[in-house]
């Protein structure tokens, strides 16, 4: 099983055997993702990081990323664990221009009906660094954050659930473009009914999260 760490753990894959920044890039239609900000497509509206043109364009060709996210969690996440899994559906896609905040609360996801076992994987698909990053509590309570330096290539595995993380305003020259789900061992998976706060998707096996067997089967 994966351990937890109290800051975060980086790990790497290869982006040749799973190119995803090559794939988002083609969806949006940019030769550099790090400088998509210059398409001028309109942006986030009032910090909501869900909310842009590039999201939705993200979500509407989602199928040309689906088959690589699945044979990502079966070939890469699922070996980390080696038993049954709850792994989220479709992954959450990111965008942190320069002068933007994107996420700028600063939060737990226990904050938002998050479960205790769940792990989180961040997967930039550009640099991340400095204020364009996602920045993370050194530790649960500590009110002291660093940000997550991590680049193509490199997964940032992390607690949420008990550790605060959130933006600043991008300060950088660079866009940072990422995605992120969870996985929760199945054993440790509890239905409790509730739903995600915002898209008010039920978080249960039908609908936020899926069954990824041992075997490596996928659920509906």
């Amino acid at each position: 099983m994966a351990d937890r760490s109290e800051h975060g753990t980086v790990l790497t894959y290869d982006p040749i055997e799973f190119p995803f920044s090559t794939v988002v890039a083609k969806i949006l239609d940019t030769p550099d993702l790090e400088k998509i900000h210059e398409l001028g497509r309109r942006a986030d509206v009032d910090n909501h990081d869900q909310d842009s043109d590039d999201h939705s364009i993200f979500y509407r060709e989602y199928d040309q990323v689906r088959d690589l996210y699945d044979r990502f969690l079966v070939e890469w996440i699922l070996p980390q664990y080696g038993e049954d899994l709850a792994v989220q559906r479709v992954p959450t896609f990111r965008v942190h221009r320069p002068g933007s905040v994107a996420v700028s609360e600063f939060h737990k996801d226990s904050d938002y009906n998050h479960q205790p076992a769940t792990l989180n994987y961040w997967l930039p698909l550009t640099r991340a660094y400095g204020t364009n990053s996602m920045w993370i509590e050194d530790a649960p309570g500590s009110d002291t954050y660093s940000p997550a330096v991590v680049e193509p290539g490199e997964v940032f595995r992390f607690d949420a659930v008990n550790n605060r993380h959130g933006n600043y305003a991008n300060d950088t020259d660079t866009s940072r473009v990422s995605f992120d789900f969870r996985a929760i061992p199945l054993r440790l998976f509890v239905d409790e009914g509730k739903s995600t706060v915002n898209a008010k998707r039920r978080m249960d096996l039908t609908g936020y999260y899926r069954k990824l067997s041992a075997d490596g089967t996928l659920g509906e």
